[in-house]
């Protein structure tokens, strides 16, 4: 699947902002307003799109998961610890007055993967195939202290509207038995200057199959599709 108007920040983890950058942030890391569904059977199939009722979710604060520290929002696996749930899914609404800034940058970090989409619009997938077995885990497990850090991704403009917006995320497990969940990030707005400094104080990071960057040729796109809306 081609991912429309995303540019991966290709080897790199971003680290977590402080203090006065932080207050700056769209969605900040630990903030709360998300809704959650940890239930076995799927969600509706129009769950991550921008107008979707999620009334009937659950709501918590981020972090959320389950099997590390920290988690402020404990998330059920469900009945047999030998057979966890999947999937778990996971949406943040926002609002933006104007998309006015130069850059947004998405950092986050999960265990074990994620589908990332805005707006109805799958922008991103992080050690999950393109194409998912039929167990529907994601067979691909974070490997230690890869969790301690945060990834990033280069927001296109086309994915934001003024007004009301929607992160959605289907947080996956590697296997039945993983031990443990988790899913934070940050949503922040950028001026050129201040994407420039990001970069550059940003880690290198190994290239992996498994965070399935995008090729130089699919890095950027003048249009996108329309974003699906219940």
């Amino acid at each position: 699947m081609k991912r429309f108007a995303t540019l991966v920040l290709l080897g790199m983890l971003l680290h977590p902002a402080h203090g006065e950058e932080k207050d700056k942030a769209i969605v900040p890391h630990s903030s709360g307003g998300w809704r959650f569904w940890d239930q076995k059977a799927a969600p509706h199939e129009d769950w991550h799109a921008r107008d979707f009722d999620d009334t009937a979710w659950k709501e918590g604060t981020a972090p959320m998961g389950y099997g590390r520290e920290p988690v402020a929002t404990t998330v059920s696996f469900g009945e047999d610890p030998a057979k966890k749930h999947a999937s778990t899914y996971f949406r943040r609404v926002f609002e933006l007055e104007q998309v006015d800034a130069d850059a947004y940058v998405l950092e986050f970090r999960c265990d074990d993967g994620v589908i990332i989409y805005v707006n109805g619009m799958e922008m991103h997938r992080f050690r999950v195939p393109e194409k998912l077995p039929e167990d529907g885990y994601s067979g691909i497990l974070s490997g230690p202290g890869v969790v301690d850090e945060y990834a990033g991704l280069l927001v296109n403009k086309s994915f934001l509207k003024e007004g009301k917006n929607v992160i959605a995320i289907q947080l996956l497990q590697g296997n039945a038995t993983s031990s443990d969940l988790y899913l934070d990030l940050r949503l922040q707005g950028l001026s050129e200057a201040e994407l420039e400094a990001l970069k550059n104080q940003a880690r290198p990071q190994q290239e992996s199959p498994q965070q399935d960057p995008l090729p130089d040729e699919e890095k950027e796109e003048d249009t996108a599709p329309s974003p699906s809306e219940s």
